[in-house]
């Protein structure tokens, strides 16, 4: 149904005002990751990635949060999928977007809509 979006590659998002920063290993294949770390201060998830893996969705944040996701490590494909996971933690988006080593994700969260938002 949806198509892939590639984006963002390179850092993306340095510098202050944007939250906290969290180191996170994802599980392989398609999850709904558990990330304890993950709070309303955390702007950046540094992302390591083992095998292929496709996220359904987020924890809810907070109104106008922001959040870049960078895959620092790993050779492999990293997907956020725009039609999974509960309202609350679901990705705004018309596709599925695709990173690969060293790209990042840009998202906000929309608290009208209850959903992160994937920014093109």
């Amino acid at each position: 149904m949806g198509g892939f979006i590639g984006c963002c590659s390179g850092g993306g998002g340095g510098g202050s005002g944007i939250g906290s920063s969290i180191s996170f290993t994802s599980p392989s294949g398609i999850v709904d990751p558990s990330i304890t770390a993950f709070s309303s201060t955390v702007g950046r998830i540094k992302l390591t990635l083992t095998a292929n893996t496709t996220w359904l969705g987020l924890p809810a944040g907070n109104d106008a949060q922001q959040l870049f996701i960078t895959v620092v490590s790993g050779n492999f494909l990293f997907t956020l999928d725009a039609f999974g996971a509960t309202a609350q933690s679901q990705i705004a988006s018309s596709a599925n977007a695709l990173y690969a080593l060293n790209d990042t994700a840009q998202l906000f969260y929309d608290g009208g809509l209850t959903k992160w938002v994937l920014v093109l």
